[in-house]
């Protein structure tokens, strides 16, 4: 179930709605919702049924952990950390076809003119975010029948962006978790997006669905390629905003 705002959970059928309350994440503390996409810094509190686990992540990193509790610092453009990028993320196969001729070959017309790595990622964001349809619970599918259909959720158009970025040479990992969806009240809602690896800065976030980049500080990683730490604490998760940092030294805490 990805219902990422409220808005687009309120287009679906009426006998669908009560998904919305188990499908966000309710957040106490202040924000202010129309500079989300400028979010620098965010420290905030995450309490589950069970002990948390996010997936390791240069951008974020535990404060404080308890046996049901974490506390999260997340920085949007944190320091270059380029530590060596798993093969893995450079591999094709049956659901990630990116060595297929005619992803190879789309893949190289959509960066043609960028110049490196960062420019070729960006440019592949661009174009997924631009050419792709949005439609609530697309049903998945391979990566090239993705790319034929052009139309899906936060997970398509991820999963897009991994298989061109791959086929343009690039490191790229699909992550998820969850992203402040909702200012009033405030709610954080399931969504995935898309790392790439950059040689000079190491793993670095693209948004795809949102066509974001740089990536807000609200968009908290749990799981790296599958959502299994995120699906198992929806519906039990709370969360506390203690500090919010906008350009211009704009703070609420």
């Amino acid at each position: 179930i990805v219902l990422e705002d409220k808005e687009t959970a309120q287009r679906m059928d009426v006998a669908l709605l009560d998904l919305y309350s188990s499908s966000f994440v309710p957040a106490k503390g202040q924000v202010e919702y129309k500079k989300v996409a400028v979010v620098n810094r965010l420290k905030l509190k995450l309490t589950g049924a069970s002990a948390l686990d996010p997936a390791p992540n240069r951008r974020q990193k535990v404060v404080e952990k308890g046996e049901k509790h974490i506390v999260l610092e997340i920085i949007a453009c944190p320091a270059a950390a380029p530590e060596p990028a798993d093969e893995t993320y450079s591999s094709c196969n049956a659901d990630v076809p990116c060595d297929v001729d005619e992803f190879v070959k789309q893949a190289a017309k959509i960066t043609a003119s960028a110049t490196t790595e960062g420019e070729k990622a960006l440019a592949i964001s661009s174009w997924v975010h631009a050419h792709f349809k949005y439609a609530l619970g697309a049903g998945g599918g391979t990566g090239d029948h993705i790319l034929k259909e052009k139309t899906g959720d936060c997970t398509e158009f991820s999963k897009a962006m991994v298989v061109l970025a791959r086929a343009a040479g690039l490191p790229t990992r699909q992550v998820s978790g969850v992203v402040l969806a909702s200012g009033d009240p405030a709610s954080f809602g399931y969504h995935a997006w898309v790392e790439v690896w950059l040689p000079k800065e190491g793993w670095t976030a693209f948004d795809p669905t949102w066509g974001n980049h740089p990536v807000d500080a609200t968009h908290i990683v749990f799981d790296i390629d599958q959502g299994l730490q995120m699906a198992a604490h929806m519906g039990e998760l709370s969360i506390e905003l203690l500090e919010v940092e906008y350009p211009a030294d704009h703070t609420v805490g």
